[in-house]
């Protein structure tokens, strides 16, 4: 699934002006944003194979400065939870559209490490259509 959250990324990257881009996977050692996908699965599987699909991406950011890290993760839940127009595609030959992001965790503190660098963190819930 790291096609849909490549484009969840990229419509960040396009509309968000953040103090980091947002990768793949873990943290950075130093100030970042990453995401991974977490817990998901189909929720509806129809005669054509098409499913209904529920996954959970999880963001994180790293900042020294506190209000830097929570901020972006604001700005990302924001954004993703207003937007009318949602992303799509096709992978391997089948259609596939974004039908909703929400959030399921809102960025909340998680800890700072000996280095003085602010850990937050948080959960989106995204839904999508794979088509059969």
């Amino acid at each position: 699934m790291d096609w849909i959250l490549d484009a969840i990324i990229d419509e960040i990257e396009k509309n968000l002006k953040l103090y980091s881009s947002v990768k793949v996977g873990s943290l950075p050692q130093r100030s970042g944003i990453a995401m991974y996908i977490g817990a998901g699965s189909p929720q509806s599987k129809y005669m054509d194979n098409a499913t209904l699909n529920t996954l959970y991406a999880t963001v994180n950011a790293k900042h020294k400065d506190q209000r830097q890290a929570a901020a972006a993760l604001e700005k990302i839940h924001s954004h993703l939870n207003r937007l009318s127009v949602y992303p799509s595609g096709v992978h391997d030959g089948k259609s596939w559209q974004i039908t909703d992001i929400s959030t399921s965790s809102a960025p909340n503190f998680i800890g700072q490490e000996g280095d003085g660098q602010h850990l937050y963190g948080s959960i989106l819930q995204i839904k999508f259509y794979y088509g059969g």
